[in-house]
């Protein structure tokens, strides 16, 4: 597992397993209240759980979690190595067991969408979305 925490930029490289999401967390949260955003990091920590969760469990392998802020936004963004497996929004029954991430991630940023190829040339695809930091 690979961690670099720059001013306003944190990068995790998770591992394929299901523990990346938990450690996703808690590097998330420690940046975030070093940042000084710590009034947004309850969404913030749910949005990349479903994020780095999707990764895991629909492509496989390791995911490359990016995080960063600039004046009114965080940046946050996911790289796996699958283009295959890309995520979409699911209108599921109260009684569904699962099918909620992408809902909720659409539900608490301005927006997101998938870049399907990777800027590194790896295989695979980025989901990406900006969450609002309020003054």
């Amino acid at each position: 597992m690979v961690t670099e925490v720059g001013n306003a930029h944190l990068r995790v490289v998770l591992p394929g397993d299901a523990s990346g999401a938990r450690v996703a967390r808690a590097r998330v949260r420690r940046a975030l209240v070093e940042w000084g955003l710590s009034a947004i990091e309850p969404n913030v920590t749910l949005v990349v759980s479903e994020l780095v969760t999707n990764g895991f469990l629909h492509a496989g392998g390791p995911v490359d979690l990016v995080i960063s802020a600039d004046r009114d936004r965080l940046h946050i963004s996911v790289a796996d190595n699958e283009p295959g497996a890309v995520p979409h929004e699911l209108h599921v029954s109260p009684t569904e067991p699962g099918g909620r991430g992408m809902a909720i991630v659409a539900d608490l940023t301005s927006r997101w969408g998938v870049l399907l190829e990777r800027p590194d040339g790896h295989p695979g695809k980025i989901v990406w979305c900006e969450i609002p930091i309020a003054e």
